[in-house]
């Protein structure tokens, strides 16, 4: 059995801050539910909301520390 992966996000742009306000509640980590060839798919801890994410140099999202 593998180990949950986790990611810290930050929006980038005003659509991508109302969903990590309103849907995420201002959460910044996200469990890891798939990776396939640079994209992720992830769920926000708050679990309301699931979504795709490039590796590098998403238009929406950055990864934190």
């Amino acid at each position: 059995m593998s180990k949950t992966e986790f990611l810290y996000v930050k929006p980038k742009n005003e659509d991508s801050k109302e969903i990590f306000d309103y849907l995420m509640f201002g959460l910044h980590s996200c469990k890891v539910m798939e990776r396939n060839n640079g994209l992720l798919y992830l769920e926000s801890i708050s679990k309301n909301y699931n979504f795709y994410v490039n590796e590098s140099d998403d238009p929406n999202w950055e990864f934190i520390k």
